[in-house]
């Protein structure tokens, strides 16, 4: 919802020219105030709680990303350049989001 709603309606509003960084920005300010105001949300566990502030961001900053080149803001050599950088930080942090979950799940299950 951060991705694909808040941060096109926000657009001029949210700092910064990058439309990951406007993405991001949305999905943590929509993840803080999860955790803030939904009562079970704050209750998550540590490990889970930094899986939440990682990956759903990032998400919404992948989702975001998608605009870009769709408005008058950007230009062919600007999305090149954003893409460039963006999208190896989405891969490790999926991945370390990833490891992160499932270290969680392992200790759940004993396993380690």
């Amino acid at each position: 919802m951060a991705g694909a709603l808040v941060t096109p309606v926000l657009l001029p509003f949210i700092p910064f020219r990058s439309f990951a960084l406007k993405g991001w920005l949305a999905g943590l300010v929509c993840v803080l105030l999860f955790v803030r105001f939904i009562p079970m949300a704050g209750q998550l566990n540590p490990v889970l709680l930094l899986f939440t502030f990682l990956f759903f961001p990032l998400a919404s900053s992948y989702i975001a990303l998608q605009f870009t080149g769709s408005t008058t803001f950007t230009g062919m050599s600007g999305v090149k350049k954003e893409l460039k950088i963006s999208v190896p930080v989405y891969m490790a942090g999926v991945a370390v989001s990833i490891v992160i979950l499932l270290g969680y799940k392992f200790f759940q299950w004993r396993i380690i």
